[in-house]
């Protein structure tokens, strides 16, 4: 499990300074948490984030990305710990919900 959650950090930080990432999708990981979204908010080019079934990012991990205000599109799906609130400052466009496909299917995808 340490050896996971240093990969995805260390994941993360390569995203981050990524100068042509403009889309990203993130999708059945628990591993993903507010201290992601720290470096995802720091994305030069990012301007679509698709979030779906991430549990441990909450709303203080999503007001990174309100106070960043560069996302054209932000996508929530299945993540509780995500208010609607929150997720509508995030980005110009906003879909949220709280049902999503099924972590078996999304598993498979």
């Amino acid at each position: 499990l340490f050896c996971r959650r240093v990969f995805v950090i260390l994941g993360m930080m390569v995203l981050s300074s990524s100068p042509f990432l403009e889309t990203l999708e993130l999708a059945v990981n628990d591993q993903v948490t507010d201290a992601g979204m720290h470096s995802i908010a720091r994305t030069p080019c990012l301007r679509s984030l698709t979030l779906r079934l991430c549990s441990q990012v909450t709303d203080a991990g999503l007001t990174e990305l309100v106070h960043s205000q560069k996302l054209d599109s932000l996508t929530i799906e299945g993540c509780a710990c995500i208010s609607p609130q929150v997720a509508q400052g995030a980005a110009r466009s906003v879909h949220y919900s709280l049902e999503s496909a099924s972590r078996s299917r999304l598993s498979r995808i």
